[in-house]
């Protein structure tokens, strides 16, 4: 279902390579919008394998940046040089296919990762076949992952304000979904209170 790319197909990505040199991790998400539209990158979301994998980058995190927050979901550090907030998730594990299957929108699933070929860290970017042209047409659209209906909803209106509109055939899928999720106390318990 994705398409692979070698990193020096596209220049604007090594900057961040480093990021995931010394760690078992991931880049994934939403900072690839931007990256690719040429917007300041404010933050990005490694990923992991395992809870192994988490463990040892908070210790390499720990001495190259500062820490800024934590919570379940993940350790946040600051980049000062780069300016870049990073948040290491350990809310999901897994490969960087299984991790994006799970994301709502096809412009967030994209993923720069590394493996080893003959001894050498080789750095690719992976990503949904309609990445691109739904970035370039500022378009939403919702492809497999949609677990929590309600914070589509909500991530929905915060990529309005960055421009993207929901495509007519992903606002049939969002509706329905709301419609079909049934309990009053998970929506209320998804809703936002006040701006993010």
């Amino acid at each position: 279902m994705f398409l692979k790319s070698p990193i020096n197909t596209y220049f604007n990505l090594y900057r961040f390579k480093k990021y995931i040199n010394d760690i078992d991790g991931y880049i994934t998400g939403g900072c690839f919008k931007d990256i690719f539209n040429n917007k300041d990158v404010r933050d990005i979301d490694i990923f992991f394998f395992n809870e192994e994998g988490f463990k040892k980058a908070v210790e390499v995190f720990q001495g190259k940046y500062k820490k800024t927050y934590e919570n379940d979901n993940c350790i946040a550090f600051y980049d000062k040089k780069e300016k870049i907030q990073i948040e290491l998730v350990r809310s999901t594990f897994g490969t960087p296919e299984e991790t994006m299957m799970k994301f709502d929108f096809t412009i967030v699933k994209a993923c720069l990762y590394k493996y080893k070929k003959e001894e050498e860290d080789v750095f690719e970017f992976l990503y949904h076949p309609k990445f691109f042209e739904h970035l370039h047409c500022n378009k939403l659209v919702i492809d497999d992952g949609m677990p929590k209906p309600v914070a589509t909803f909500n991530r929905v209106l915060k990529y309005t304000r960055y421009g993207f509109g929901l495509c007519r055939e992903s606002k049939i899928k969002l509706v329905n979904a709301i419609i079909t999720e049934g309990n009053v106390n998970d929506i209320n318990g998804e809703l936002y209170f006040g701006f993010d």
